[in-house]
């Protein structure tokens, strides 16, 4: 599944990011290839592995494992912040499967900084809460997610 990378973001550190700041970037064209492969190694439900199993499913046709889409949303942030300074993740909450992501679905992630603070225990490190979504084409959400990143402080 090729990714394309957008834009890389001139965030660095911590203090590059404020609360309300909103980014949209990544791209990436799901495939069916990609679907079924991912689904046969980490999420193998017949509406992820095999196309004629699929069409007889409530989802009438092959889709992609939210697993998947986690993993493409990350591999798009990644892309998009390559010069930032992490130091970690304490995890993902509030991840949501909304709407059945299918073969030809050009996906993109929309970004919103919902809090940033210091650390108490680790003064080199400010930690940013975000709210991630995956949107195809036409706007619709995929996927949504929180999550909560540890950054180096530019200065401390």
């Amino acid at each position: 599944m090729p990714f394309e990378t957008t834009v890389v973001l001139p965030h660095t550190h911590f203090e590059d990011f404020e609360t309300g700041q909103e980014f949209e970037y990544g791209k990436s064209t799901v495939t069916a290839e990609e679907i079924i492969r991912f689904g046969r190694e980490f999420d193998p439900e017949p509406y992820h592995v095999d196309e004629q199993q699929a069409k007889d499913s409530i989802f009438g046709e092959l889709i992609a494992s939210g697993i998947h889409l986690a993993a493409m949303l990350r591999r798009m942030q990644a892309n998009a912040f390559g010069n930032l300074r992490s130091q970690g993740s304490p995890g993902w909450d509030q991840l949501q499967f909304l709407a059945p992501t299918r073969p030809g679905d050009v996906l993109h992630v929309r970004t919103k900084v919902l809090e940033t603070r210091l650390s108490n225990s680790r003064p080199t490190i400010g930690i940013v809460r975000m709210q991630h979504e995956v949107i195809d084409a036409k706007g619709e959400v995929k996927t949504r997610v929180s999550s909560s990143v540890f950054y180096d402080r530019r200065e401390v």
